[in-house]
C-alpha cells in the first residue's frame, strides 16, 4: 500500500510492502461545528434531563441546593449556563439564600474575587452566596465513610451538607482520567488532598488513561463517591477540539455522561479500529507543532490503538530542543532521569514527611505526571522518526530515534513480521482509536 499523510504544512509518502487486509486507515473525525450557542444547548438538555427527572419537577422549598462549576483552569463559560440552571430552580420554590455555588478547583490554586467574576458572572457573586473549593483546607471538608476501593473520602462541607447537588461542566477527552465530566466534577474537584491523592494513584493502572471509561479505576472510584456523597444532577456540555460547544447533555451523573461520551467517540474526535495493531504509525497532523508532539496527544492515542508489547512509529516535524544532552539542574528532574519507570511508582508511594503537607502532595502528583508520560513507552517500543533526540531524553523514555521513516519500517516489520497487523494515523493529535464505540 502506498499513501501520503500530513506532516505539518508537507505531505509525507508512506510504502509499505504488505498486504491491504492487514492495514487500517484511521480516518479523521468529523470536526463538528459549533451547534448552537452555550445557552440553547444547555436548556434543550435540561428539558430533556436522561435517567433523572427535570430539576423544575423537583420542590426544594427549605432545602439546600449546591451548584458545582469546573474553575478557572477550564474553558467553560459557567455564566452562560448558570441562567438556564437557575430558571429550572425557580420552579421548585427554593430561597436563594439556600442556593451555593462551588468552584471545583480540586488541588488548584483558589480564585481571586476577579476571576470568580470571570466564571460566575458578577451578578451571581453578588447575588449568592459562591465559594471556591480549598482541596487542604481541612477545617473546610467533611468525612463521608470510604469508597469501595477504600479511599477515604473527604469533601468540601458546602457539598456534603447540601439536600440537593447539582454539576455543571463539560465533557471532553481527558488524558489522565479518560475523559472530562460527570462524577470527575466531585473527584478531584471538591474533595480533600487525600481523597485525590489515593484517587490519582490509579493514574498508574493499566486500565487508565484517555479513551478509558468503565473499565478505569480512578473513574469507578469518582463515581462510587459521588453516589456516596450524592451528586444528583449533571448540566455537560459537550465541547469539539477547538472548544465549541456542540450538544448538550443533562440528568443522572452516569447516565447523562456515558450519553455524552457516546456521542463525541462517534461524532466529535473517535473512529472504531476493531482489535488493536501491532504496529501503529502515527503523524499529529497538519497542525503539527514539533519536537513537543512526542509525548502528547498524538503518542497517547496512537498507544490506545495498539497492543502491549507492539511498536509506535512518531512522526514530528523538529528535533529536541535539548539535542545537545545538557542535564537537568533541577534536583527533581535529575531524579526522575535515574528513575526507572517501575520505580516511579516505589517514589510515589514513598512517605517522605519532612515535606510540607502541600509539598508532599505536589511532589507526588509531578511523579504520576511523569508515569503518564512515560507508560506508552513501557507499553510499548516507540521510534521517534523525524528529529534528532538527546541521548538523555532516550534513555528516560526508553525509545530509539531514526531520520528515515523507512529505515523504522524495516525495523519493525522485521520485528513483527509481514502478517502484522497496521494502524495508520493521518491525524493522531485529534484522533481516538477505539476498539468499538462506547
Amino acid at each position: 500500500m502506498n499513501l501520503t499523510i500530513p506532516l505539518g504544512a508537507k505531505m509525507l509518502g508512506i510504502e509499505l510492502d504488505l498486504s491491504d487486509e492487514n492495514i487500517v486507515v484511521a480516518p479523521k473525525p468529523i470536526q463538528q461545528p459549533q451547534a448552537e450557542n452555550w445557552e440553547d444547548l444547555a436548556v434543550e438538555a435540561l428539558r430533556h434531563p436522561i435517567g433523572a427527572k427535570q430539576l423544575a419537577e423537583h420542590n426544594f422549598a427549605g432545602k439546600k441546593v449546591t451548584i458545582i462549576v469546573d474553575d478557572k483552569t477550564r474553558s467553560t463559560p459557567a455564566y452562560r449556563l448558570i441562567p438556564a440552571v437557575l430558571d429550572e430552580l425557580k420552579q421548585t420554590s427554593v430561597n436563594d439564600t439556600d442556593i451555593t455555588f462551588v468552584a471545583a478547583c480540586g488541588e488548584h490554586e483558589g480564585m481571586s474575587e476577579d476571576e470568580m467574576k470571570a466564571k460566575f458572572g458578577a451578578e451571581i457573586v453578588a447575588k449568592y452566596r459562591t465559594i471556591y473549593h480549598d482541596a487542604f483546607n481541612v477545617e473546610g471538608l467533611v468525612f463521608c465513610g470510604f469508597s469501595q476501593l477504600a479511599n477515604p473520602i473527604w469533601v468540601n462541607k458546602a457539598v456534603a451538607e447540601a439536600d440537593f447537588v447539582i454539576a455543571v461542566g463539560r465533557i471532553a477527552l481527558h488524558y489522565n482520567f479518560g475523559y472530562a465530566g460527570g462524577a470527575k466534577m466531585i473527584v478531584p474537584g471538591v474533595v480533600g488532598a487525600e481523597t485525590i491523592t489515593y484517587n490519582h494513584a490509579m493514574f498508574c493502572a493499566p486500565k487508565s488513561g484517555v479513551g478509558r471509561l468503565d473499565e478505569h479505576p480512578a473513574r469507578q472510584d469518582a463515581e462510587d463517591i459521588a453516589r456516596i456523597v450524592g451528586l444528583d444532577f449533571i448540566l455537560n456540555l459537550l465541547t469539539n477540539r477547538r472548544g465549541e460547544p456542540v450538544k448538550g447533555f443533562a440528568g443522572h451523573y452516569i447516565a447523562a455522561h456515558r450519553a455524552g461520551v457516546a456521542y463525541g467517540d462517534r461524532h466529535v474526535w473517535g473512529c472504531e479500529i476493531g482489535k488493536p495493531a501491532d504496529i501503529t504509525i502515527a503523524s499529529p497532523g497538519e497542525n503539527e507543532r514539533g519536537w513537543s508532539a512526542f509525548n502528547g496527544a498524538a503518542l497517547h492515542h496512537a498507544s490506545l490503538g495498539t497492543k502491549v508489547g507492539g511498536t509506535l512509529i512518531l512522526l514530528t516535524n523538529g528535533q529536541d530542543p535539548n539535542v545537545e544532552d545538557k542535564p537537568p539542574t533541577d534536583p527533581f528532574q535529575q531524579m526522575l532521569d535515574e528513575l526507572s519507570f517501575e520505580e516511579l511508582i516505589l517514589e510515589y508511594e514513598r512517605r517522605n514527611w519532612d515535606l510540607s503537607r502541600h509539598a508532599f502532595h505536589m511532589r507526588r502528583r509531578s511523579l504520576w505526571s511523569e508515569h503518564h508520560v512515560r507508560k506508552p513507552f513501557f507499553d510499548h517500543k516507540v521510534i521517534l522518526v523525524g528529529g534528532k533526540v538527546s541521548p538523555r531524553i532516550l534513555k528516560r523514555y526508553n525509545a530509539t530515534n531514526t531520520m528515515s521513516l523507512n529505515d523504522a519500517i524495516d525495523q519493525v516489520i522485521e520485528r513483527h513480521g509481514k502478517n502484522a497487523r497496521v494502524l495508520i494515523m493521518p491525524e493522531a493529535v485529534s484522533t481516538l482509536p477505539l476498539e468499538k464505540f462506547h
